[in-house]
């Protein structure tokens, strides 16, 4: 027989209204989880036809953060998988380079491999640093209205976050 155990804080997540979000085609065991609103979930399968989801690249991004498998991460390049926002305390973007324009998850880790997606939004919509900044914003005040007083996972280095196999795109750390 097999245990597998919940943190406490999944629990409290899922229980604010997260949803665990799996990709369309899994890749491999589950080594990483990403937590949603369902709403953010049905438009991922496609629910309003004018996103272009669901999206064959987008699904793969998901399943390789959820499969532990190679991610691409930074805190100044624009092309990671992910990228630490370094205007704003904790946020993090998850960067579906398709379907076009570009989606950008935004959301925080809640501890090492797990990540909640709070805020979807097409690149164009976040533009300007100062408008990219008062979005993640927006994923802070999330935060606190679904997590109350679990603080979002803190770490030195990027690695840290996501574990599994992952590279720092600004040369800082690899693994």
């Amino acid at each position: 027989m097999t245990f597998s155990a919940t943190s406490l804080n999944i629990v409290r997540a899922e229980r604010a209204g997260l949803i665990q979000r799996s990709p369309l085609r899994p890749k491999a065991d589950k080594k990483r989880t990403l937590l949603i609103w369902p709403e953010i979930s049905e438009l991922l399968d496609g629910a309003d036809v004018g996103t272009g989801f669901p999206h064959r690249s987008a699904d793969a991004l998901i399943g390789t953060f959820i499969a532990g498998h190679l991610l691409l991460l930074s805190q100044r390049s624009s092309n990671a998988d992910m990228e630490k926002l370094e205007i704003v305390d904790e946020v993090w973007a998850l960067c579906f380079r398709a379907p076009r324009p570009g989606w950008r998850l935004l959301g925080r880790f809640l501890e090492p491999r797990v990540f909640v997606g709070l805020r979807l939004y097409e690149r164009h919509q976040l533009g300007s640093r100062k408008k990219y900044s008062a979005k993640a914003n927006e994923v802070i005040n999330d935060w606190n209205k679904a997590l109350g007083s679990i603080p979002p996972f803190r770490a030195n280095a990027l690695g840290t976050y996501v574990g599994g196999v992952f590279r720092d795109v600004d040369g800082q750390e690899e693994d």
